[in-house]
C-alpha cells in the first residue's frame, strides 16, 4: 500500500513539472497539448489593438506633452491626438505565421492593401520562446498570451534624448494587439 502511494506521489510530482513547463507565457494556458511552435503557427486574424504614444517635450524649462493613440475595434481604427478623434476608417490585418518560418502579413487600411512577407523566429532561446521577431529585432514583440486560438502580441518602446541645451525629448510607445485563428 506504502508503495502504491509513493508511487502515485512521484507520478503527480513529475506530471506537475512536466504539465508546469508548458506555460511559458505569463498569459498563457496552464496546460497545452500543443508546442508553442504548434500553435503559434497558423493564420491569425486581428481583432483588437490599441497603440499608445506618449511624447514629452522640455524645451528651456517648459513641458509640453502629446499623446497619440490608434484602436482598432475589430472593424475600424481610430486614430486620435490629445484624446480627440483625428480620423476613423476601415481597417484587417491577417498574418499567416508558417512553420518554415516565413510569414505573410496583409493588411487593408482605408481601401488600400498592402502584403508584406519576410521570417520570423523566436528572439530568446528556444526554450522559453516568449519573445517573437519580424524580419528584424525592431519589429519583436513579447508575446503575451498564447493560447490555440488566441494570440497577444506586445511591444514597448521608450526613448529619451538630451540635446546640449539641456532640452528633453521622451517618448514612450505601448502597442497590445489581439488575434484570433482563422
Amino acid at each position: 500500500m506504502k508503495k502504491s502511494n509513493t508511487f502515485v506521489l512521484t507520478l503527480l510530482f513529475v506530471s506537475l513539472l512536466i504539465f508546469n513547463n508548458c506555460k511559458k507565457g505569463e498569459n498563457d494556458p496552464f496546460l497545452s497539448l500543443k508546442s508553442r511552435d504548434a500553435r503559434i503557427t497558423s493564420t491569425w486574424k486581428l481583432v483588437k489593438s490599441e497603440n499608445t504614444t506618449v511624447n514629452t517635450y522640455i524645451f528651456s524649462g517648459t513641458t509640453n506633452t502629446d499623446t497619440y493613440t490608434s484602436i482598432f475595434d475589430g472593424n475600424n481604427m481610430t486614430d486620435s491626438y490629445n484624446g480627440v478623434s483625428s480620423s476613423t476608417y476601415p481597417y484587417s490585418m491577417e498574418f499567416d505565421i508558417q512553420k518554415d518560418g516565413r510569414y505573410t502579413v496583409t493588411i487593408i487600411e482605408d481601401g488600400d492593401t498592402d502584403i508584406d512577407t519576410g521570417f520570423w523566429w523566436w528572439l530568446n532561446d528556444t526554450k522559453k520562446k516568449t519573445r517573437i521577431a519580424f524580419d528584424d529585432d525592431y519589429d519583436s514583440f513579447e508575446v503575451n498570451q498564447l493560447k490555440s486560438k488566441e494570440l497577444i502580441l506586445k511591444q514597448e518602446s521608450y526613448y529619451k534624448e538630451t540635446n546640449q541645451n539641456g532640452d528633453i525629448t521622451e517618448s514612450t510607445s505601448t502597442v497590445i494587439m489581439t488575434f484570433e485563428k482563422k
